[in-house]
């Protein structure tokens, strides 16, 4: 188990500076941004793997759902853009704005919700929210879809379709793993019973999830090898 961490996270790191180093042959328009991306991505492979080691399964889950999320997102992105050119560019730098604006106006509601007697904030949080996205929709950025959206535009667009698998974004990807792990960030009781069971007049505790470590190492590598693959077929 110590040697697979180890070598996931040499791999991981190796992946990563490979990637940085493809995208500072030529830095274009898009590059600043995707650099960014890709130091997100690696800081929550490692944090990943970090919990992984230290025996924190299920806090492991909570980081690995967002990179999940990240990883769906980023092949939103990319889709349909294999080819490095200034147009692509400009359609990889609007889908980021979609993301954002997307972003924007759902920080906006939270925002709103917020007793403005106890939070002297709101008024002008809100003014710069509703600033960006005026911003936004006088370039006329609409904003993207939500998860489950993009992957059936995923889907629709054949983007990792193998033979015989069928649609694996939405019968596969997005289930088993953005699903799947929001079990870790939204505590319901399926997740609660596993931390407690009754013996006797005796309630016994346990210390973590009883997932498999090993299976949660291959899940976290995939995604990181995946993410890094989409950048290196684009900037190479």
């Amino acid at each position: 188990m110590t040697k697979h961490l180890k070598d996931a996270e040499d791999s991981a790191l190796k992946w990563y500076q490979d990637t940085f180093d493809v995208i500072q042959k030529e830095p274009r328009e898009s590059a600043m941004v995707m650099a960014g991306t890709l130091l997100v991505a690696k800081k929550h492979t490692l944090a990943t793997l970090a919990l992984i080691k230290e025996k924190h399964l299920l806090s492991a889950q909570v980081i690995l759902r967002v990179l999940v999320e990240l990883h769906i997102k980023l092949h939103w992105v990319m889709c349909d853009v294999e080819n490095k050119t200034e147009e692509n560019d400009k359609k990889i730098h609007l889908r980021l704005q979609s993301l954002d604006k997307k972003r924007v106006e759902d920080d906006s509601k939270l925002v709103k919700e917020l007793d403005e007697n106890r939070f002297s904030q709101k008024d002008k949080i809100l003014a710069q929210l509703k600033g960006q996205i005026a911003e936004y929709e006088k370039r006329n950025i609409k904003k993207s879809p939500d998860i489950a959206s993009i992957c059936k535009k995923l889907d629709e667009s054949r983007v990792l379709i193998a033979s015989n698998d069928g649609e694996l974004w939405q019968s596969w990807i997005y289930p088993e793993f953005y699903r799947h792990y929001s079990r870790a960030v939204h505590s319901d009781l399926g997740l609660v019973r596993k931390f407690v069971q009754k013996e006797g007049n005796k309630i016994l505790f346990c210390e973590d999830i009883n997932d498999d470590p090993e299976q949660l190492i291959e899940y976290t590598l995939t995604l990181a090898a995946d993410i890094n693959k989409l950048f290196q077929n684009y900037y190479k």
